[in-house]
Formats: C-alpha cells, sequence, structure tokens
C-alpha cells in the first residue's frame, strides 16, 4: 500500500485531481478493502487509516493537519473513509448471505443479573 501510495504522490506532479482520483480507487482502494469484513474491526487498522489519510490529502495537494470529513467531502463518490467502506463491506456481506443470519426462534427472553439487562433467545431443549 505504500508503493501505491508513493506512486499517487508522484504521479500528482503530472497528473489532474481528476485522473489521480480516477486512479486511487484501482490502486489503492482495492488493496486495502480485499479482506476487509475480517479484519476491519481489528485495533490493528490505524497505520492504514493513516496512510489513506496521507495519500488522500496528497491528491488534492490539502494541508497535512487536514480533517478526515475534509478530505472525504471534497472526494465525493471517488473516496471512503476506512470506517464507512467497513460498514458497507460487511452490510453487503450479510444481504448476501442473510439466510446465514436468520433467527430460527423470536422468542426473547430477558435476565436482570447485577443491574444488567441481557436478552437471549429461548433454547430449544427448554421447550422440549
Amino acid at each position: 500500500m505504500r508503493k501505491a501510495g508513493y506512486l499517487i504522490y508522484r504521479l500528482r506532479r503530472n497528473m489532474s485531481k481528476k485522473h489521480l482520483l480516477k486512479f486511487y480507487r484501482p490502486l489503492y482502494e482495492s488493496n486495502f478493502s480485499y479482506g476487509i469484513i475480517h479484519w476491519g474491526a481489528s485495533h490493528h487498522v490505524e497505520p492504514i487509516k493513516i496512510l489513506q489519510n496521507k495519500v488522500c490529502r496528497s491528491i488534492p495537494s490539502l494541508n497535512p493537519r487536514t480533517s478526515e470529513t475534509e478530505i472525504y467531502h471534497k472526494f465525493g463518490e471517488y473516496g471512503q473513509k476506512f470506517e464507512n467502506l467497513y460498514k458497507y463491506r460487511v452490510s453487503l456481506y450479510v444481504f448476501k448471505n442473510e439466510t446465514d443470519f436468520q433467527v430460527e426462534n423470536n422468542e426473547v427472553y430477558f435476565s436482570r443479573r447485577g443491574g444488567i439487562a441481557s436478552a437471549y433467545p429461548q433454547d430449544r431443549e427448554s421447550t422440549i
């Protein structure tokens, strides 16, 4: 991913912002979106998010202190924040495999132990 970031950084002197944005998605975003539903919620993603922000700041030549919201607001449809891409990919996975996420028993029982309310589905064996 650093090589792709370096390539984009070097190309920004010779290409317009519009063309760089078209390079960004296939070169950079496709790399870190591979398998994101498995590792996207890990606490080890912080360096990837920092690297993504640096690359996204370099395309329109923004100040290094520009906030994330400002960066991705300027990108429009071409760039997504890491968190948004993760949520999108997980939602897409759940939608495509919705039969794996079906609840067989809709009855829910509540238990208050130690002041904390928890909900859990009723076991099949207890209904027999």
